[in-house]
């Protein structure tokens, strides 16, 4: 196939119905950097440059496809709280009277980060590790065909197609096996992974400027998958407590953290 040939690109719409307003940032609200409009620059630059082949997949991702790579109560906790979000919120708002000012678009932002309380009972659990992965009543859509396509593009490798693009938003890379961050909530690419086992090794090459931290929790204990990270080192850029490179897991984890000031 030639490098110029059309692109088969696996696309949502439901996307965009994932798009918080705002994050917290040194003390000021900030626009929400991870934005619809970066998966529609992505899809225009491929039709600009006549690469395009879109397909809008049926949903066909199934439970036990997420649950291979991530904790179902994980899973399930996201759906429920997407469902109820706006209840949710008013419970914390009613503390001061003002649960008359939360609206259906409203946005639950977690602020207790520790992933486990211990005592007598059960532990609580706490997913979202950061205060920049909000849950919207339609964040659940979004992140459920986020990882349809990903699955959706490992489907049409196995079926013979020769190379496929998914457009994945909300992002994944970040998400590991039980928890989630840094805009993350189910890692894309480690669904992909997981689907495209039955062909032997699976290679996953992350050049995001971010290490990805979820992707190497996943697979840290998997030699059949392979990690290679090229990233912003650690010392100074998130998630700061991985990709260093002497972190190699069962041998299939390749960190390669660059110096500030790297270029292309």
């Amino acid at each position: 196939m030639s490098a110029s040939a059309p692109l088969l690109t696996f696309f949502s719409p439901h996307h965009a119905q994932h798009n918080p307003p705002h994050e917290f940032m040194h003390g000021r609200l900030v626009p929400f950097f991870e934005m619809p409009a970066r998966v529609e620059a992505l899809r225009q630059g491929l039709a600009a440059a006549g690469l395009l082949r879109l397909v809008e997949p049926e949903l066909r991702v199934r439970p036990a496809d997420l649950a291979q790579v991530h904790d179902p109560a994980m899973l399930t906790y996201f759906e429920q709280l997407s469902a109820g979000v706006v209840v949710e919120v008013q419970k914390f708002f009613a503390a001061y009277h003002l649960q008359h000012e939360v609206d259906e678009n409203v946005y639950f932002y977690e602020s207790m980060f520790p992933r486990r309380t211990y005592g007598a009972a059960a532990p609580s659990r706490y997913f979202i590790y950061d205060s920049v992965s909000p849950i919207g009543r339609h964040s659940w859509t979004a992140i459920l065909h986020s990882a349809n396509l990903a699955h959706a593009g490992a489907l049409a490798l196995l079926a013979g197609e020769p190379r496929a693009y998914a457009l994945c938003r909300p992002p994944g890379h970040h998400a590991g096996r039980d928890f989630a961050g840094g805009y993350c909530y189910v890692n894309n690419a480690a669904v992909a992974a997981a689907a495209l086992r039955s062909l032997g090794r699976v290679a996953v090459i992350d050049v995001d400027y971010h290490h990805g931290n979820g992707t190497q929790d996943i697979f840290w204990h998997t030699p059949e998958v392979m990690l290679l990270s090229l990233h912003g080192d650690p010392a100074f850029e998130y998630p700061h407590y991985a990709g260093a490179a002497s972190e190699t897991g069962a041998g299939n984890i390749l960190n390669l953290p660059l110096p500030a000031g790297t270029d292309e």
